[in-house]
């Protein structure tokens, strides 16, 4: 029965909207018709748990090269409403009952399947497949309290594991990851939860083409403005972004614009400074003015800190902070940000990221610089 009232409600949004367009989410939440009057109470989440793969660990794996599991799932029964909440990873020993250390763990992104299941316009998942990303120095999201991501039941997702071993080359073991997925089930809960969507947003790097910013018509287009710098072999920001490669948006792809110019995700740092700038005004594609309520960082060793700055008002928006490993190459600490009430962004003013990173190894090691967004929907 409750199946045949979600099909009806979705019916019903479609009946009343004159164009062919999907409603905005709040729209198609309302038409539900769920009253909730209670608490927020965090004892109805719900967790799930999956393993890696065994990862046998026997030589040097930097950055993105080491080896890497999926696992695909769905988390609920067809017809009910499933909010994430929180994304937790741990490394173990192979047989699931030490807990190691977080220097063998490169990454673990909690991605939505190619196909997409939404009845409402599901606004930058349109375009991207991340929800979460979890790496070292950062192994632990929580939401804000009342907050989740929404998504149907039955939305396939994708969980990928990447190990990790900057420092220990006589290393030889094996280990598996295991993360906990946090969650809600709509059919469970008597208190409202506030729906948020994720905006990614990272610092690309021009290697070809054409002086000025991305998206932006070159002074003199006769001449190319080709940047001497190496970018990283994984140069698709696949650990970071996994967005859809030339999938335009409002006609700019999101590594090379209509103007000849070549961007990367991935570039190599050799030892030394490196402050990069980055205009993500047309990556961030506001087209309404948005409340920022969390957002998260993902970086590479080295990186010093991360920040998405208001040029129009000449002020941070968020700054993430990070805290190397001493004597080793690894990341203890990547800060997030959270607010209750929410930080105003506006659709009409220009944004840009900013990263200084400080490579003090002798090596030339990958940099990668992203910002998780989670706004209102």
């Amino acid at each position: 029965m409750k199946n045949i009232y979600y099909l009806l409600a979705i019916l019903f949004i479609f009946s009343c909207n004159s164009r062919d367009e999907k409603p905005t989410f709040n729209e198609w939440y309302k038409a539900l018709n769920h009253q909730k009057t209670g608490d927020f109470d965090a004892s109805k989440m719900k967790t799930k748990t999956i393993s890696s793969e065994i990862f046998k660990i026997d030589t040097i794996y930097r950055s993105m090269m080491g080896p890497t599991s999926e696992n695909i799932f769905q988390l609920a029964d067809s017809g009910d409403l499933v909010w994430l909440v929180g994304y937790k990873v741990v490394v173990l020993d192979s047989t699931g009952t030490n807990i190691l250390s977080p220097d063998l763990m490169c990454h673990n992104n909690l991605n939505i399947a190619v196909e997409r299941i939404f009845p409402w316009d599901a606004d930058v998942f349109n375009y991207t497949n991340r929800v979460f990303t979890l790496t070292q120095g950062f192994m632990d999201l929580q939401l804000p309290d009342g907050f989740g991501v929404p998504f149907t039941s039955e939305q396939n997702f994708t969980t990928i594991f990447q190990a990790l071993n900057h420092n220990y080359p006589e290393l030889d073991t094996s280990i598996k990851h295991k993360v906990i997925l946090k969650y809600f089930l709509e059919s469970e809960i008597d208190f409202e939860m506030k729906a948020l969507s994720q905006n990614t947003v990272w610092l690309m790097k021009k290697y070809e083409g054409p002086s000025g910013d991305y998206g932006s018509p070159p002074v003199v287009t006769s001449k190319s403005d080709s940047s001497n710098f190496s970018y990283h072999s994984a140069q698709q920001p696949n650990c970071g972004v996994d967005m859809l490669a030339n999938n335009p948006i409002e006609k700019l792809d999101l590594y090379n614009d209509n103007y000849g110019r070549k961007f990367t995700g991935h570039w190599k740092i050799v030892p030394g400074k490196e402050k990069a700038h980055f205009n993500a005004t047309k990556m961030l594609n506001l087209k309404e003015d948005k409340l920022l309520y969390y957002a998260t960082a993902h970086v590479h060793p080295y990186c010093e800190y991360l920040e998405l700055r208001d040029i129009n008002e000449d002020k941070v928006v968020f700054r993430t902070e990070t805290k190397g490993v001493k004597d080793k190459i690894g990341l203890e600490l990547i800060s997030e940000f959270t607010s209750k009430e929410g930080v105003k962004l506006f659709k009409d003013h220009e944004y840009e990221l900013v990263s200084l990173y400080n490579n003090t190894s002798e090596d030339t090691l990958s940099a990668m610089s992203v910002v998780y967004l989670y706004l209102n929907y």
